[in-house]
């Protein structure tokens, strides 16, 4: 099934969108992916259209859902995105977690 040109754009967006977020260069991405740094330029530029396997790789390295590559995110996709990247943490990683959002957490949401 071919990708409409909308929705290919929509998902292009999105990667990139996430990709940014996450500090991430298109060739450490690629590289996780496991995919060539021109093949991912081209997918996040809306010229390629990756296939399922591909596009499933491309969320577990930017640890997001499908849902958010290819509908975007909403409230309940962030809050699956981040249960998600804790089920992938060690107890250790796990509390320098913790700390770092709590630490978030107490100056820009609690403190207003």
């Amino acid at each position: 099934m071919k990708i409409s040109p909308e929705r290919l754009e929509t998902i292009s967006c999105n990667i990139k969108k996430a990709r940014t977020e996450r500090s991430l260069t298109q060739e450490r991405v690629a590289e996780l992916v496991g995919i060539s740094p021109v093949y991912y330029c081209q997918i996040e530029l809306g010229n390629k259209s990756p296939s399922l396997e591909t596009l499933i790789n491309i969320s577990e390295a930017l640890h997001i859902s499908m849902d958010t590559l290819v509908y975007g995110a909403s409230a309940k996709t962030h809050q699956r995105d981040l249960e998600k990247l804790f089920d992938e943490c060690d107890e250790k990683d796990m509390a320098k977690l913790r700390k770092v959002l709590y630490t978030v957490a107490e100056e820009f949401v609690f403190d207003r």
